[in-house]
């Protein structure tokens, strides 16, 4: 499993003195200089690259989201999350939409910003930009952040947040973060004129924001297991994920089953779906059950990845023993 979450900005030069406390709030939504991804980068660089590839950074931009918005008679509806103002003005609420800046999508000020402080999990002191310690920073605490948007259902994007809360993981020591923003270990920052890191390495968060677009996450959302039973084979699938797959209504995975013999060759193969008319709920394990074919000596079990019908990847493509 992978996991969650770091102070991401630094709005000016870095040098590491006392706190300077606000003068004056500022709503970031109409602050663009002060909250844009760059200024963010300049001490963050590490961090920046990583949100750079992230679909947050893409959320406004994407071709796919703009194409969902013709037509739509209450498209601004859908703009809160995808070019948020601070998240953490409305905690576990959409947000509103920022008037500056949409193609950012969900940047750095998005989730760290609210007023001119920066809002993080350790609060260092810097005359770069006031800062604050807050517990929503925390791996537990940061679920509620990520459920101001995740835990909608609109158009074609499935309650995520709210199948993962209605499953009580938190209880058992899950959070978004969790997963999708593995730990890492850097320095603070950087001092942007000479590229020095500042300060020691400390534990912090990626902010890659893994998701169904790597595969190598996306594979550890299937627990597989095979079984001989009698003149059957039971295919077993597990859900390790912390909500429903998929996610997203046009959004599928493809499950090929196929019976080998002692050669490697295919002597059967049998096609499963799943998909939003066939979700595999938060901890749910499918069977899968086929006639066994004479000669079967194991299995191969191929998960792909498809959205809106094409081919994304394949994410598994194991060979399993019967049991």
């Amino acid at each position: 499993m992978r996991a969650a979450v770091l102070l991401l900005v630094g709005l000016s030069v870095w040098p590491h003195h006392p706190r300077q406390q606000p003068r004056r709030a500022q709503d970031p939504a109409r602050s663009p200089a002060a909250s844009s991804p760059a200024a963010c980068g300049r001490c963050h660089p590490a961090i920046l690259q990583e949100w750079q590839g992230t679909a947050h950074a893409a959320a406004w931009t994407s071709p796919t989201y703009q194409k969902s918005l013709r037509g739509k008679e209450h498209a601004h509806y859908c703009h809160g999350c995808h070019a948020p103002g601070s998240v953490l003005d409305r905690l576990g609420h959409r947000p509103q939409v920022r008037d500056h800046d949409r193609d950012h999508g969900i940047g750095c000020a998005s989730c760290h910003q609210r007023g001119d402080t920066i809002h993080g999990p350790f609060g260092t002191t810097t005359d770069a930009h006031p800062t604050e310690r807050d517990l929503t920073f925390t791996e537990r605490g940061s679920t509620a952040l990520c459920a101001s948007c995740h835990a909608l259902a609109i158009a074609d994007v499935l309650p995520l947040a709210a199948e993962f809360a209605a499953a009580n993981l938190g209880a058992k020591g899950k959070s978004c973060v969790g997963c999708h923003m593995p730990e890492i270990l850097r320095p603070l920052a950087v001092d942007p004129t000479t590229g020095t890191p500042v300060g020691e390495p400390r534990a912090g968060r990626s902010h890659e924001l893994l998701g169904p677009g790597d595969p190598e996450f996306c594979a550890d959302a299937f627990g597989l297991r095979a079984s001989r039973q009698g003149a059957e084979i039971v295919v077993l699938v597990r859900n390790r994920a912390g909500h429903g797959v998929p996610g997203l209504q046009t959004r599928s995975f493809p499950i090929t089953v196929r019976q080998r013999d002692s050669k490697g060759q295919t002597l059967k193969e049998h096609p499963f779906v799943l998909s939003s008319d066939n979700r595999l709920l938060v901890d749910e394990e499918r069977r899968l059950v086929v006639a066994a074919v004479p000669g079967t000596l194991d299995l191969q079990i191929q998960i792909d990845h498809k959205l809106t019908g094409k081919h994304i990847a394949t994410v598994t493509n194991l060979v399993l023993e019967l049991e």
